[in-house]
């Protein structure tokens, strides 16, 4: 298989979703992805945005009185 450019790839996955080959769409989609991950050297960033965790709410345990 040839080396494609990003481009090139886009516009095949974009060619196929006009045509309704959603089929063709999703596998052209993930070697786009992965060839643009290649390119870019590695694995995208991820966003750095740690959400602190939320502690759950202490439920006050009722005594029984027996």
């Amino acid at each position: 298989m040839a080396a494609w450019s990003p481009i090139t790839a886009s516009a095949l996955v974009l060619v196929a979703i006009l045509r309704g080959w959603v089929w063709a769409a999703i596998p052209l989609a993930l070697v786009v992805g992965l060839k643009a991950v290649a390119i870019a050297g590695g694995r995208p960033p991820l966003p750095d945005r740690r959400r602190p965790q939320r502690q759950r709410p202490r439920v006050r345990q009722q005594r029984r009185q027996l």
